[in-house]
């Protein structure tokens, strides 16, 4: 993958933006709904058209400028900050005037624009990246995705962790030339606070026979602590019906936004929303899709199915992960853990691919001292899950089957099989994926019948799925050799409903604790050492659903 690095500048005293004025950062996430929301007028419909193009255009021109725009120096590929005043100061100045002329037509207030313009006293940071990969997805599938929420929460569910689409400003059913106002937050797979929330327009445009231009640009008033300049993808049509994507990432965040202190570095360096890590991830899903398309051209049922599930699976496991708005957790100070352990519950019924009752929903975050390529390999390996997966303790594991997905040996979904003594003999079913600064394992535990039937061709979709799921971060992106982050997550039946009484609150504990330190402990014995079983049997009986 081409890769210009990104760069991250933060200012001591407040911030002079490229357009000469300055914002002030608030909270104000009312008046930026109510602003957005009033977008679809037909009064004000044409400006805001000639806004979003004139982002777009400067997003092609950021795209292919190279050098000296993006410069190299001792810190990697940065975006020059001084070239890019330069160039698109009038850009900048265009867009400022069309802002003005939005809110007056928009807002019937005239307090109501001058207290979202109003001068600043905070600093922000700027983020800018830039990557470009090819995808096995062909352009109208990429920009169908992109102008549908839902699909592009799907596709993302690493990173985007809620989207919603406010109004519909140009759409007539034609995605080649679509503008729609949208809200989203984007976060990092974990239950601890990382989450920023911001307001966009996000255009679609043809440029030519093979070139499509999907852009995001904020108004410059919401007075949020985070917007996006210019930042999008573009999409070129390969000769062999596949995508070239060429993407931009260009933020501002206040400097006064909360860090959490487990990820301050992914946030601060601007590692954590990176251009390569939303084009990896688009290009891991992309794939995913492609080998089962061809297992289901080949085969029909069968391997696509377990497939499938996996994906389904994967989607499932990291958006619980990502906290958002809807999706907040309840932190636990519980019994002394070292790191705090987050719960929530939820109840299904009758939901497509979930069992019914309630289910608990656990995660905790820790880091390690142990580098994420370790901890990855010593999770993936089947021969060695028996040592810290509390739910096979004491048994034996075997990979039955694996399917790579992509180049990467370590990337595909395998079928392991279990046998626990006493018990009937069963299924895991794990995917394993990257993207530029993770790796995640997910799991799920399956009936050796359910495995059968899908494999002669049931439908994947209705099969019910308990998720359980890691995702290892580097500790510090821009040193790997520094340890890491190990974020855990479980799915538990509870049928106390929504109660949780002392004992439970201790197995829960237990469960997740103990987990942590059976990883630690597999991942610090030597080679050929044959390790380790945990004796504390208190938390087993919280898996005996998945036994029976």
């Amino acid at each position: 993958m081409e890769e210009f690095r990104l760069e991250y500048a933060e200012d001591d005293d407040s911030y002079d933006s490229d357009d000469g004025l300055i914002y002030t950062w608030i909270d104000a996430s009312n008046a930026a709904d109510n602003v957005y929301l009033s977008l679809t007028a037909e009064a004000i419909k044409e400006k805001v058209l000639e806004f979003a193009d004139n982002a777009a255009g400067e997003l092609y021109h950021m795209a292919y400028a190279g050098s000296p725009l993006w410069k190299h120096d001792d810190l990697g590929e940065q975006l020059d900050r001084e070239v890019y005043r330069n160039r698109f100061m009038i850009n900048n100045k265009r867009r400022e005037g069309l802002v003005v002329e939005i809110l007056r037509r928009a807002l019937d207030d005239p307090r109501e624009i001058s207290s979202l313009m109003k001068p600043p006293t905070q600093p922000k940071a700027t983020e800018a990246s830039w990557a470009r990969e090819t995808v096995l997805k062909t352009p109208v599938e990429l920009v169908n995705m992109f102008m549908d929420s839902e699909q592009w929460l799907a596709t993302f569910s690493n990173i985007v962790s809620d989207a919603s689409i406010l109004g519909k400003i140009a759409d007539d059913g034609n995605p080649d030339s679509s503008l729609i106002a949208m809200k989203a937050e984007f976060g990092l797979p974990t239950p601890n606070p990382t989450k920023r929330e911001t307001y966009f327009l996000r255009r679609s445009r043809k440029a030519n026979e093979h070139l499509w231009l999907i852009v995001d640009v904020s108004l410059d008033i919401t007075c949020l602590k985070y917007h996006r300049k210019p930042s999008g993808c573009l999409i070129e049509q390969m000769d062999d019906g596949f995508s070239r994507i060429t993407w931009v990432e260009h933020n501002e965040r206040s400097t006064n936004a909360y860090l959490n202190q487990l990820f301050r570095k992914h946030i601060s360096s601007g590692f954590a929303f990176c251009a390569s890590r939303w084009i990896t991830t688009l290009k891991h899903e992309a794939e995913n899709q492609f080998i089962i398309n061809q297992h289901i051209n080949a085969h029909g049922g069968g391997i696509s199915s377990l497939l499938r599930l996996a994906h389904r699976m994967s989607q499932t496991c990291i958006s619980n992960m990502n906290v958002s708005t809807k999706k907040n957790w309840n932190l636990v100070h519980s019994l002394g853990s070292a790191e705090p352990i987050y719960l929530k519950w939820d109840y299904f019924q009758y939901d497509l691919g979930r069992p019914d009752g309630h289910v608990i929903m656990m995660a905790s975050s820790v880091r390690s001292s142990f580098t994420v390529d370790h901890i990855y390999d010593a999770l993936r390996c089947a021969e060695c899950r028996p040592k810290w997966d509390m739910a096979v303790l004491r048994g034996f594991a075997r990979k039955d089957l694996h399917v790579p997905i992509g180049n990467d040996p370590s990337t595909g979904v395998s079928v392991l099989h279990i046998e626990i003594p006493g018990m009937d003999n069963m299924k895991c079913l794990q995917a394993c994926f990257t993207d530029s600064i993770g790796m995640y394992i997910v799991w799920t535990f399956l009936h050796n019948a359910t495995v059968y039937a899908m494999i002669e061709g049931d439908d994947p979709d209705i099969v019910p799925i308990l998720v359980f799921g890691a995702a290892i971060l580097p500790w510090n992106p821009i040193a790997v050799s520094e340890g890491s982050i190990l974020t855990l997550s479980f799915e538990i039946r509870d049928e106390y409903e929504g109660s949780l009484p002392i004992q439970r609150e201790e197995a829960l504990n237990l469960l997740m604790t103990n987990t942590i330190s059976s990883v630690n402990a597999l991942c610090a014995q030597p080679p050929g050492d044959d390790g380790f079983r945990h004796e504390d049997e208190e938390y087993l009986s919280l898996f005996n659903n998945h036994h029976k």
